[in-house]
């Protein structure tokens, strides 16, 4: 499933610092970074991030292994050897939050540790308490489809599956007695859609993360939808975090 890694800036500097860094920072032959401000949406800039891999990194999660050295020695003889790869970053001026549209891996961490180095910004990744994540289900969602306990009664993980889990006599129990527990949920956003769809979407409160569910339509969420989400899941620690 797509996901969204988020991270909160400690240290917020001024626009133009963050866009003159980020466009003047050291760039090398395997990874660099660039910066445009988002044309529709002016407290927004849009940050690429751009590194090499090999093509047997890029084509072993598409294809089978059979296939897999046969696609690799033909590309190879072509002189492709390498792919370039870009990661989409969304960072909003005003709130201090950037958005990985990437999980929370290598990569990501990568593009952290370059955006620190180069902007003298520190990114934090965002932490959502038990109670941050019941105020999401509560106030934000259409319903409550997943929910996911830690350390409970010797389990290590205690997942709750079903629709409106939210009036479900047992979920209601462990909400109850592990209201302290509750990691993750899954929950269909009350938001506005843009083509009147519903889905699905999976926070992490340890990782700091939100996964989307696949459909056949596209990968990707209209931006539109996206921003909103972003703005529930991060709003319930700050209520004033978004100033649009």
């Amino acid at each position: 499933m797509p996901t969204i890694t988020i991270y909160v800036v400690e240290n917020l500097k001024p626009e133009n610092e963050i866009i003159k860094s980020i466009n003047e920072g050291s760039k090398d032959e395997k990874e660099w970074l660039s910066v445009t401000k988002n044309k529709n949406f002016k407290n927004e800039l849009i940050i690429s991030y751009f590194f090499e891999e090999s093509i047997e990194e890029h084509l072993k999660n598409l294809l089978e292994e059979d296939s897999l050295e046969e696609v690799i020695s033909i590309l190879k003889q072509n002189g492709n050897g390498k792919v370039i790869k870009r990661v989409l970053c969304f960072f909003n001026l005003k709130s201090g939050i950037l958005e990985v549209h990437r999980g929370p891996d290598k990569i990501t961490q990568r593009i952290i540790h370059k955006l620190s180095e180069i902007t003298g910004m520190k990114f934090i990744p965002l932490k959502l308490s038990p109670e941050n994540l019941e105020k999401i289900y509560k106030e934000h969602s259409l319903e409550l489809r997943q929910a996911m306990f830690k350390n409970v009664e010797g389990l290590f993980y205690q997942i709750l599956r079903g629709n409106n889990l939210e009036t479900n006599k047992r979920f209601l129990e462990y909400i109850s007695k592990f209201k302290n527990c509750l990691r993750v949920i899954s929950i269909r956003p009350a938001i506005k859609f843009l083509n009147g769809g519903k889905y699905q979407i999976t926070i992490n409160g340890d990782k700091g993360t939100v996964k989307f569910s696949s459909t056949s339509d596209f990968k990707w969420r209209p931006r539109f939808e996206i921003r909103q989400i972003i703005q529930m899941v991060t709003g319930v620690k700050n209520e004033s975090l978004f100033r649009y």
